[in-house]
């Protein structure tokens, strides 16, 4: 349960791959942005409000003002079918401020979660599926970073100590 294993990578991966067959895509790429030096309570609420403000284009409401679109904004996704997918997740207390019960979102919606915590919590929110990506392996480290750093599978040879510092 611990980083590093290209858990990010893969969610964005599966994410650009099923996309095509959605309506709605939306991909948060690190749900801990702001989390800062905030009380658990205002980091949550943070989080809340900028999901919500990550979706709101797809939305179709008039209002302006958050707080009082918060439910309308809700029902709104009900209607949508969409993946979700949100990326680094920590704490059981996020778990329950995201709208990741399936109910939320319309019929067919997938919410994918990367976290790099063991949550005791997951089935009992509507999680249906857990996969532990396996640890790679030296040469696998290197061409996931080699494709994140440079689009493509193998670095420069003027890299390699840089890549060995940077895995």
């Amino acid at each position: 349960w611990d980083g590093g294993g290209g858990e990010n990578t893969i969610a964005k991966a599966l994410s650009n791959q099923i996309r095509h067959n959605f309506e709605v895509r939306r991909f948060v790429p690190d749900i801990q942005d702001g989390k800062g030096d905030y009380p658990i309570w205002l980091a949550s609420k943070f989080k809340e409000e900028r999901l919500l403000l990550f979706l709101k284009d797809q939305v179709k409401t008039k209002a302006q003002n958050f707080d009082s679109t918060r439910n309308i904004w809700w029902e709104g996704l009900r209607c949508l079918f969409l993946p979700l997918i949100l990326d680094n997740m920590r704490s059981e207390r996020e778990l329950e401020v995201l709208p990741v019960i399936p109910e939320c979102f319309g019929p067919g919606s997938i919410i994918i979660i990367t976290t790099r915590t063991k949550h005791d919590r997951l089935h009992e929110i509507g999680v249906n599926h857990i996969y532990r990506v396996k640890e790679m392996d030296y040469n696998e480290c290197v061409e996931l970073f080699s494709w994140s750093a440079f689009n493509k599978a193998t670095p420069e040879r003027s890299f390699s100590g840089l890549i060995n510092y940077a895995i």
